[in-house]
């Protein structure tokens, strides 16, 4: 597994979306230029687009290791709490999910818990299940708005891939979330250890992303900050 360290601070600029598209993902240091880190925080990610609100009606949500009693009842946490996550699309439960993800480190916690992520295109599927993908239909449970849609579609730029909230409904499904188990089980995944100040900017699109297996106790001061891009 390859290891992905922080690189030193980056220019912020114009070319700051091609970086990211280009690579899959983009690592660097939190500009500081005042003294709110969530504000900084946005101003990083306007260079990318428009900030949509979480959950909580917040632009900048807080990611913390949760019980999964104390996690919201549809959230990833909620099915393995403070365990690893899968690799997933963030906000596949969207019609549209997030073009990008921007994810500041607050504290890392005395534990390290890595982030991990792969491209889809790593993945390397064979024709089959190219096809299973796009042909199988998956529930995508979003409470009332609910709707049926499959893992990547032609008339679409971006990937859907969340096991948690996606349930096959065909053959061709079933047998599409199989084949995705399987290569991202064998794939080659990039490590993310976070340090205070990291920032990491994913191409939400198609960069699969999972939380790393936890050291023996968990980091309940590990304090994780995203903000979603459409």
């Amino acid at each position: 597994m390859t290891v992905l360290s922080s690189q030193k601070r980056s220019e912020i600029g114009p070319d700051l979306t091609p970086r990211v598209i280009g690579r899959g993902w983009l690592s660097m240091s939190l500009p500081r230029l005042s003294e709110s880190f969530e504000e900084d925080l946005l101003a990083l990610s306007r260079w990318l687009g428009e900030p949509v609100s979480g959950r909580k009606r917040a632009a900048v949500e807080s990611l913390r290791l949760l019980s999964r009693e104390a996690a919201h009842p549809r959230s990833l946490s909620a099915i393995h709490g403070q365990q690893a996550f899968p690799m997933h699309t963030d906000g596949a439960h969207h019609v549209c999910p997030p073009r990008f993800l921007v994810i500041a480190c607050r504290s890392p916690g005395k534990a390290d818990v890595p982030t991990l992520l792969t491209r889809f295109s790593n993945l390397a599927l064979t024709e089959d299940e190219a096809r299973q993908c796009e042909a199988g239909t998956f529930l995508v449970r979003n409470g009332r708005r609910s709707f049926y849609a499959s893992i990547t579609d032609r008339a679409r730029e971006f990937i859907r891939f969340d096991q948690g909230c996606m349930t096959p409904v065909t053959r061709e499904a079933a047998a599409a979330l199989e084949a995705m188990r399987a290569r991202l089980s064998g794939c080659e995944k990039v490590e993310v250890h976070w340090r205070e100040g990291d920032v990491l900017i994913i191409d939400n699109w198609r960069v699969l992303h999972g939380r790393g297996q936890l050291a023996p106790f968990a980091s309940p001061d590990r304090h994780l900050q995203r903000v979603s891009i459409q």
